[in-house]
């Protein structure tokens, strides 16, 4: 008999070996309770054994659902590492959690803004930079920031000898977790490890998991911009430049203008004598060739600009072409001092209109910019002709001095003399190198130097 339904009998005072009276019927009775219990003890020992190997399936499932998972997250960190370190651009990845408990203590002491708290205490914004870590960069940034050793970068950061511009960006960065945001952008001006300053763009990133913000991960890209920034800093110049050439060029004008329409108004009447008529029309032809030689440098401006400037070639005689100058123009030009040239023609290689037109510039220079002396010096040999326009003001500034040839660049003039409109010298280069020779500028002693070189003519030209 089955041991549960004996002691179960047992506890009613019921002995299975001594049955009541109707023995038939308990003994189908007993029979029918114990099969019962027998079937009852067969499904709990299939449901243990059922128990057992699912329990048996469940831990492998649970670890291969872990090894899985570890697989994937492993494989996910080695797919983002490779990006990180791949990529084209600077990158760090940095650890604030002691910046970000600082930052919550300034909450409980009572800070309401946190970037005007470090403007009044810049000692807890350097505080809370030498928090941050740097966990991890790519090769990016080490040749951004011109890093001998990768670990020269990691570990904790050091807030000495920081840029203003720098330091700015930091208070950003702390800003942006004091609010709780995970994505910023902000342009400043860093400084290398060898010194040398650059513009960056930082875009400043932390990972966000299960709706709580990780700044213990953050990473920040820095992109060099400084070709940038010179690009826009060029193009505010020019746009400065071409509303200083608009200027120029209308008080260029309007000056002899001014002389040529003020004369012959007076010229109308009856009451100029026949002397002062002279003077008067020969300051109107001085002033009309000003102005006509003002509109063919702008002209000529214009042409080089669109690629449309050309040039006669042939046979120029320097000397004649420096005689016509000073006879012509004599009331515009300065007062040469003395030409030092050779006895006769100076044959050159050039487009006669044209060199004409460089030696009358590099003469009005002199008087706008130079010194009271002007000297004109030429020197030939068997290959080229080099006429040298010298005057004796002061010496060009450095940083001045390689951009007298930029278009439109001008500075300003000699006592009350105006400044040019600041085409002349470019495209007096432009003409010489077109003609196959050059304009360049030294200072030589006391002298300022303009120095325009031409091949010498050949018998070719002269025919």
């Amino acid at each position: 008999m089955n041991r549960v339904l004996a002691r179960q009998l047992r506890r009613l005072g019921l002995d299975a070996e001594s049955p009541p009276a109707d023995p038939e019927t308990w003994g189908r009775f007993l029979a029918r309770v114990a099969a019962f219990y027998e079937e009852a003890d067969r499904g709990r020992y299939l449901l243990e054994r059922a128990m057992d190997l699912s329990s048996r399936e469940m831990l492998q499932l649970n670890r291969a659902v872990e090894t899985l998972s570890s697989k994937r997250v492993k494989r996910s960190e080695t797919h983002y590492r490779t990006l990180f370190h791949q990529l084209p651009v600077g990158a760090l990845e940095e650890d604030y959690t002691r910046a970000v408990d600082r930052i919550e203590r300034l909450r409980t002491e009572g800070v309401v803004d946190l970037l005007d708290y470090f403007t009044e205490h810049p000692e807890v914004l350097a505080e809370c930079i030498s928090m941050v870590e740097i966990t991890d960069c790519n090769r990016a940034i080490t040749d951004l920031l011109r890093v001998p050793d990768r670990a020269a970068l990691l570990g904790p950061l050091d807030p000495t000898d920081l840029s203003e511009s720098d330091l700015a960006s930091w208070a950003r960065q702390f800003d942006a977790i004091w609010r709780g945001e995970r994505i910023i952008a902000v342009d400043f001006t860093g400084r290398r490890f060898d010194g040398s300053e650059f513009a960056a763009n930082l875009h400043w990133t932390a990972p966000e998991f299960d709706g709580a913000i990780d700044y213990s991960q953050a990473v920040v890209v820095l992109i060099d911009i400084t070709d940038r920034k010179a690009a826009e800093q060029r193009m505010k110049d020019l746009v400065r430049s071409k509303d200083e050439f608009l200027a120029s060029v209308s008080h260029e004008l309007r000056t002899p203008l001014t002389a040529v329409v003020g004369y012959a108004d007076m010229l109308r009447g009856d009451f100029v004598d026949a002397p002062e008529r002279a003077t008067m029309l020969a300051t109107i032809a001085d002033q009309a060739a000003d102005l006509s030689n003002i509109v063919e440098d702008l002209l000529v401006g214009a042409r080089a600009e669109l690629g449309q400037l050309g040039v006669s070639m042939g046979e120029v005689d320097v000397a004649a072409e420096i005689d016509r100058l000073r006879s012509t123009f004599s009331s515009v030009l300065p007062e040469i001092e003395a030409v030092e040239a050779p006895l006769g023609p100076i044959p050159a290689r050039g487009d006669p209109v044209r060199v004409r037109q460089i030696l009358r510039n590099l003469l009005s220079n002199a008087a706008r910019y130079g010194g009271p002396r002007v000297v004109v010096r030429v020197t030939t040999n068997a290959r080229e002709v080099r006429v040298s326009v010298c005057d004796d003001g002061g010496a060009i500034p450095s940083e001045t001095v390689g951009r007298i040839f930029d278009r439109y660049f001008k500075t300003h003039g000699v006592g009350d003399t105006p400044g040019s409109v600041g085409i002349g010298l470019t495209i007096s280069r432009d003409l010489a190198r077109l003609m196959g020779g050059d304009l360049t500028f030294r200072r030589d002693a006391a002298w300022n130097v303009f120095e325009l070189a031409l091949s010498a003519a050949t018998e070719a030209d002269a025919a």
